[in-house]
């Protein structure tokens, strides 16, 4: 019999583990003030002390730090041992006078090039801050980043960016590297001319997709004259084609049958999660590009809509 994704979420067990509350960023701005973080300290952490951020979803109109998906992630993780953060970050859809500016379909594009910036320039001060805390003695060289949906694409966008040199150079993430990515459902939105990865040393990652994913499409969606968004198949095609010999670890699970509900795979997931992760830490090489035809879970209403109508719901 299969699972509901409202069933599946209610079946991760609750784990001890303290959760503390940290302000990391301030703005001024009209749509929001100070971002947080919630910080899990698992009772029982792994040996290595691996830290993970797992960053929400929400189409940048939603989600936070506390949302269901954010909570149980956390919960799945400390389970696991792992420490965990999940951040706020700025959710450029709620800035009512940039939408309104572009909400006809030509312009979509500078929405979707506005959020995905204010979110990476997010991850970066998170990042930025957790490795200035002395107190919680986060090891740099073990920090993974966990998205989904949009969070995926955060995660993404910043790894696409450092790779390819194009942060500013004072940016704490010209000179750290994620230990691991993994993504469910995500992307990257690049120029269509010169999309790929420039330099070798990509981080290991992990990627989920839906093949019939109509929000985050898991190939090229074309979102302007200039700017393309390039799903898990054509990132694992980018990553591993261009520097076959130095990419140290990518997996991509392709999900038949499947939608945006991939997006909150991660419960699901947590054993093939925790296996990737013990390869990245340990220089695994491997490659994996695998079809999963079976599914334990039906996808929800909103996860089967283009990425249009979800918007026209939620602005509406």
């Amino acid at each position: 019999m299969k699972r509901s994704w409202v069933n599946l979420l209610k079946e991760v067990s609750l784990i001890k583990a303290t959760k503390k509350t940290y302000s990391y960023a301030g703005y001024c701005a009209k749509y929001w003030d100070v971002l947080k973080m919630d910080v899990w300290i698992p009772e029982s952490p792994r040996a290595d002390h691996a830290c993970v951020i797992a960053l929400h979803g929400g189409g940048f109109i939603e989600g936070s730090r506390d949302d269901e998906w954010s909570v149980k992630a956390a919960e799945t993780l400390t389970n696991r041992g792992f420490m965990v953060v999940c951040p706020d970050y700025r959710l450029g859809m709620k800035n009512e006078e940039i939408v309104k500016e572009n909400s006809s379909l030509l312009k979509l594009h500078n929405i979707l090039e506005y959020c995905v910036e204010l979110v990476v320039e997010d991850l970066i001060n998170v990042v930025d801050y957790l490795l200035s805390r002395d107190d919680l003695q986060i090891n740099r060289h073990k920090v993974i980043l966990v998205g989904s949906s949009a969070g995926a694409i955060a995660a993404l966008q910043l790894e696409y960016y450092r790779v390819n040199q194009m942060l500013r150079p004072n940016q704490l993430c010209n000179y750290w590297q994620p230990a691991a990515i993994v993504a469910y459902s995500g992307a990257v939105i690049a120029n269509h001319f010169d999309f790929g990865y420039e330099r070798p040393g990509i981080a290991p990652t992990l990627l989920f997709h839906g093949l019939d994913d109509r929000i985050v499409e898991p190939g090229r969606k074309i979102c302007s004259l200039k700017n393309s968004f390039y799903g898990s198949v054509k990132l694992y095609e980018a990553m591993t084609s261009k520097w076959p010999m130095s990419t140290p670890l990518c997996w991509l699970f392709r999900v038949e049958d499947a939608w945006h509900e991939v997006s909150l795979l991660l419960p699901e997931t947590i054993d093939l999660f925790c296996a990737f992760v013990d390869e990245a830490l340990n220089y695994g090489r491997s490659r994996m590009n695998a079809i999963i035809r079976s599914r334990q879970v039906e996808p929800l209403d909103w996860t089967k809509k283009s990425f249009l109508e979800l918007l026209k719901d939620k602005t509406h």
